[in-house]
């Protein structure tokens, strides 16, 4: 007897971090109440490429072997990356506890997250709380799962976004040309991406704002603050053609991007012989 699997339904995980490519940062992982249910049902979740897709044993003539229609099966996501935090705008949920995915007003679309509380009171909260989840999924099964096209359900997190910074720290420049540094996108193809920068002088930098320009500078430097504009989304690939120039010749023409790192505040040490 030959055994046919035919899809149910799949989830992916998406992040603008890597141009809303799959989000390699997060795990599924699968609760006992939930291996059981796929098991009495027939089913076979498959996780590849941030995305999993749960398939049924197809009866011999149409339809599922054994149809589950009605029952809500539970995926949790753990944190791979434990740099996550510095790159995503992370769900922001007025009661807090762990965000929570479910398609309840469209069965095939989730909702916008809401806060789930784990009772440690009960096992299966303890044993979720175990598991150290990042956010939890529950997607209730419809019995129009099982006919074609199946539902393609997806959660996206978008970038961290916050201003550009680069701290240009000068040494033995005169004070002509420090006045002619400057940081500027060079890339051709501008569009919504494009980054304008400001140059900040030391004696304007905000105390809350910026960072301590003595504790930079020393006692033999100078420092400038050139500052996006606008606040730009982390990238995991940087932009490439953000260039430090001196009178309009690149100086260094790919700066640094923070990525995963805590801080876009960077640091450049720029000196003469």
């Amino acid at each position: 007897m030959k055994i046919r699997h035919e899809p149910l339904f799949s989830l992916a995980l998406k992040h603008e971090f890597y141009g809303d490519g799959p989000a390699s940062d997060l795990a599924f992982v699968i609760p006992a109440p939930t291996a059981r249910l796929l098991a009495g049902g027939r089913l076979v979740a498959k996780d590849r490429a941030s995305t999993l897709t749960v398939h049924y044993e197809a009866a011999e003539r149409h339809g599922a072997l054994v149809p589950i229609a009605g029952a809500t099966l539970q995926f949790g996501l753990r944190l791979v990356d434990s740099l996550f935090s510095n790159y995503t705008a992370l769900p922001l949920l007025p009661a807090g506890g762990l965000p929570l995915y479910r398609n309840s007003a469209d069965t095939r679309k989730l909702d916008a997250p809401v806060s789930l509380f784990l009772n440690q009171a009960h096992e299966e909260g303890r044993e979720l709380m175990r598991l150290a989840l990042f956010a939890m999924v529950e997607i209730k099964l419809d019995a129009g799962f099982y006919d074609a096209p199946h539902p393609h359900f997806e959660i996206g997190f978008a970038a961290r976004r916050e201003e550009l910074k680069y701290y240009v720290v000068t040494r033995k420049y005169s004070t002509a040309d420090s006045q002619a540094l400057a940081v500027t996108d060079t890339r051709t193809a501008a569009g919504n991406d494009h980054i304008d920068f400001e140059r900040i002088p030391a004696s304007a930098f905000s105390k809350t704002r910026d960072l301590d320009e003595s504790v930079l500078s020393g006692s033999d430097g100078r420092v400038l603050l050139f500052r996006s504009r606008d606040v730009v989304p982390r990238r995991a690939e940087g932009r490439a053609g953000i260039a430090l120039e001196l009178n309009g010749t690149a100086l260094i023409p790919n700066l640094p991007q923070p990525g995963r790192a805590p801080s876009a505040d960077l640091i450049v040490h720029l000196s003469k012989p």
